[in-house]
């Protein structure tokens, strides 16, 4: 049985924080002054941007409690954590608006701003930890012959070695 490594919690909750960190600032200076600077322009800001750290942070835990089950495992839990945070970002910039009376412009711009980098961040750290995940050999009837000792001379040994070529096989 192949072992799975555990997903690097705490570093990714780190480099999340620092990308946050790094955004949070450009964002104090920078949506403000495009919006004239509005009433409320920093409040927006700074309620956008914990809105991401806290929903980034909570998406991860599930991330990293799936790792057991394999790379489909946390893909399935980054999904359902992405999923959770786009409808928890809709609801607060709807509420930042309705209910809190700030500014639209710098409420939607702010809320971008941030949830974009750390989605594409989030998403290499993802791949990242998929990609050194050990792949199961391919449970079709060829990978059965193959661990009774028969091979096919006809292949080259790279593609028997590739479990994507066994998949494409089994699908061809």
């Amino acid at each position: 049985m192949l072992s799975t490594p555990p997903f690097p919690l705490r570093r990714s909750m780190l480099i999340v924080t620092i990308i946050i960190a790094a955004m949070l600032a450009l964002e104090l200076w920078l949506v403000p002054k495009l919006f004239g600077y509005p009433t409320g322009g920093t409040q927006a800001v700074l309620l956008m941007v914990a809105l991401v750290w806290v929903t980034g942070m909570i998406s991860l835990l599930p991330v990293a409690r799936s790792g057991a089950k394999g790379p489909l495992g946390v893909v399935k839990a980054f999904f359902i954590g992405m999923g959770v945070r786009v409808l928890a970002a809709v609801l607060m910039l709807a509420f930042a608006i309705k209910s809190l009376h700030l500014p639209p412009g710098p409420v939607a711009v702010s809320l971008m701003m941030t949830y974009l980098p750390v989605l594409f961040v989030e998403t290499r750290l993802i791949v990242g930890y998929v990609k050194q995940v050990p792949v199961p050999p391919f449970g079709g009837t060829k990978a059965k012959a193959d661990e009774e000792g028969s091979t096919d001379a006809a292949k080259p040994q790279a593609a028997q070695d590739n479990p994507n070529a066994r998949c494409s096989e089994a699908l061809a």
